[in-house]
Protein backbone atom coordinates (compact mmCIF):
# COMPACT_ATOMS: atom_id res chain seq x y z
CA UNK A 1 0.00 0.00 0.00
CA UNK A 2 2.78 2.29 0.77
CA UNK A 3 4.99 1.65 -2.17
CA UNK A 4 2.14 2.22 -4.35
CA UNK A 5 1.16 5.54 -2.68
CA UNK A 6 4.82 6.45 -3.25
CA UNK A 7 4.69 5.43 -6.89
CA UNK A 8 1.46 7.77 -7.77
CA UNK A 9 3.19 10.31 -5.74
CA UNK A 10 6.32 10.62 -8.02
CA UNK A 11 4.33 9.96 -10.92
CA UNK A 12 2.16 13.09 -10.04
CA UNK A 13 5.61 15.01 -8.85
CA UNK A 14 6.61 14.07 -12.63
CA UNK A 15 3.20 15.40 -14.42
CA UNK A 16 3.47 18.54 -12.39
CA UNK A 17 7.12 19.05 -13.23
CA UNK A 18 6.11 18.72 -17.01
CA UNK A 19 3.48 21.14 -16.66
CA UNK A 20 5.57 23.96 -14.68
CA UNK A 21 8.26 23.91 -16.96
CA UNK A 22 5.73 23.49 -20.28
CA UNK A 23 4.17 26.69 -19.33
CA UNK A 24 7.86 28.59 -18.28
CA UNK A 25 9.39 27.45 -21.84
CA UNK A 26 6.36 28.23 -23.70
CA UNK A 27 4.72 31.48 -21.97
CA UNK A 28 7.48 33.24 -20.91
CA UNK A 29 9.15 34.27 -23.83
CA UNK A 30 6.33 35.13 -25.61
CA UNK A 31 5.19 37.38 -23.28
CA UNK A 32 8.96 38.59 -22.64
CA UNK A 33 9.27 39.41 -26.82
CA UNK A 34 5.70 40.80 -26.64
CA UNK A 35 4.19 38.09 -28.74
CA UNK A 36 1.83 37.63 -25.66
CA UNK A 37 -0.49 40.00 -23.56
CA UNK A 38 0.72 40.29 -19.96
CA UNK A 39 -2.74 40.09 -18.68
CA UNK A 40 -2.73 36.98 -20.94
CA UNK A 41 0.50 35.38 -19.41
CA UNK A 42 -1.05 35.62 -15.58
CA UNK A 43 -4.47 34.06 -16.82
CA UNK A 44 -2.26 31.29 -18.17
CA UNK A 45 -0.02 31.12 -15.43
CA UNK A 46 -2.98 31.29 -12.64
CA UNK A 47 -4.91 28.10 -14.97
CA UNK A 48 -1.36 26.75 -14.92
CA UNK A 49 -1.33 26.70 -10.68
CA UNK A 50 -4.80 25.33 -10.58
CA UNK A 51 -3.71 22.24 -13.07
CA UNK A 52 -0.61 21.35 -10.61
CA UNK A 53 -2.94 21.72 -7.56
CA UNK A 54 -5.63 19.68 -9.05
CA UNK A 55 -3.52 16.95 -10.34
CA UNK A 56 -2.04 16.55 -6.96
CA UNK A 57 -5.21 16.44 -5.37
CA UNK A 58 -6.05 13.27 -6.88
CA UNK A 59 -3.96 11.66 -4.24
CA UNK A 60 -5.93 12.37 -1.76
CA UNK A 61 -9.18 10.48 -3.84
CA UNK A 62 -6.75 7.35 -3.79
CA UNK A 63 -6.94 6.53 -0.11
Amino acid sequence: MALELSRQTLRVIHQNLFWAFFYNAAFVPLAALGLFSPLLSAAAMGLSDVIVIGNALRLARKR
